[in-house]
């Protein structure tokens, strides 16, 4: 695939966040709409969508079709800087060349490969096979041909073997795509397992065929445990926490320049750290002297592999007695604080900000 192919194509993949983990999603111009997986944003009404510069928009999943795991995002917020081609003629063969696009692990990256087998049945459902490789955090991203095209989206791979990943066909999006109208833009929607028809209501089963549908579809994830508390006190200070969500009782953003991290350690603890400067210059014996002085009391200066960060602990405790309003209101003013002490910092002391920080 030609570079400049490539980079355009990089541009509409997107990675997904939510309190349950991260995946992928695509961006589609013609329908103006982000597809991805259903097991990605299962039991969301809301997630996170990220560009290739770190910027996070709130997306809604308006279309959900489980039997064939796609799922369907709005968001009116994201620049559409380029999309994936969904060629609903196109026909693939085997030993064609295939790239696979996608955050696994985290960080984005792009694997190659070829169609190993071009209907690979596995439970009863037709699977595009690739040996290029497919690992966590790539469901819902897309498989491409060497012309850009969407060949499939990635789903899924054998744990036992190596080179062995599978993806939805890409006419099974077409079909599901065929069922968004504008009546359901923003209206939640499940489609029926058996005829395909879309249900916006609360229901066991299909209005249109009467098959049977689980209520679980339509069910939203509850919340973890103290969650609701710490997104309170992210969105006291101006994060909207649906952009935060990182995965199980974990936040990761930036407030203006600074990553802010909050997570919780051992079901005991909650820490809030951000990797504000890294050491350099001329002025580190001042700049020693500063950080030991306890100047950003109650939160604590530490060094880490050379990185200056600024962190604040509580008990998770504390959370269910009187000093709950004390700490979420330190938790707020920690992530604000952050944001000024890193520029404070650099200022001067002539320490960068670190490589986690956005400018």
């Amino acid at each position: 695939m030609e570079n400049s192919l490539l980079v355009n194509i990089k541009n509409a993949v997107h990675k997904v966040y939510t309190s349950a983990g991260t995946g992928t999603a695509f961006y589609l111009n013609e329908s103006d709409c982000f597809a991805t997986n259903y097991h990605v944003v299962e039991g969301f009404r809301e997630v996170a969508l990220e560009n290739q510069l770190q910027y996070r928009y709130n997306a809604k999943v308006v279309l959900i079709d489980p039997i064939n795991d796609i799922a369907i995002l709005r968001c009116s917020d994201a620049p559409r800087t380029s999309s994936i081609n969904l060629n609903p003629a196109l026909k693939t063969t085997e030993a064609e060349k295939v790239t696979v696009l996608g955050f696994p692990y985290g960080p984005f990256s792009v694997t190659e490969g070829i169609i190993s087998n071009n209907a690979r049945i596995l439970n009863n459902k037709t699977f595009i096979q690739t040996d290029a490789a497919i690992n966590p955090g790539n469901s819902g991203g897309p498989i491409v041909n060497s012309n850009g095209e969407l060949v499939a989206i990635a789903s899924s791979k054998f744990n036992e073997a190596d080179s062995t990943g599978f993806g939805i066909p890409h006419r099974v999006l077409v079909s599901v795509l065929d069922k968004l109208t504008n009546s359901t833009e923003q209206i939640f929607s499940v489609a029926c397992g058996s005829c395909g028809n879309l249900s916006t209501q609360d229901t066991s089963y299909c209005p249109s065929c009467g098959a049977s549908v689980s209520t679980n579809y339509f069910k939203e994830r509850e919340a973890e445990r103290f969650a609701p508390l710490i997104e309170q006190a992210i969105l006291n200070a101006g994060t909207d926490p649906v952009l935060a969500r990182n995965g199980k009782l974990y936040w990761e953003f930036h407030n203006g320049s600074s990553l802010i991290r909050i997570f919780s350690f051992k079901d005991n603890y909650v820490y809030a750290t951000s990797p504000l400067n890294s050491l350099a210059g001329n002025k580190l014996e001042a700049l020693y002297r500063y950080l030991s002085s306890n100047a950003a009391a109650p939160y604590r200066f530490g060094i880490y592999q050379n990185d200056i960060f600024l962190s604040y602990r509580f008990a998770v405790a504390d959370l269910y007695g009187p000093t709950q309003k004390n700490v979420l209101t330190l938790l707020s003013g920690f992530i604000n604080r952050a944001d000024t002490m890193d520029n404070y910092i650099e200022e001067n002391f002539g320490c960068p900000k670190t490589v986690f920080s956005r400018n």
